[in-house]
């Protein structure tokens, strides 16, 4: 995962490699 690339996207959303998304 590229958080580093958009680190405000994964604050809220993380998507998986697989396709997954998971809302924290």
């Amino acid at each position: 995962m590229k958080a580093n690339t958009h680190p405000k996207l994964y604050k809220t959303t993380i998507r998986c490699s697989c396709g997954n998304t998971f809302e924290t």
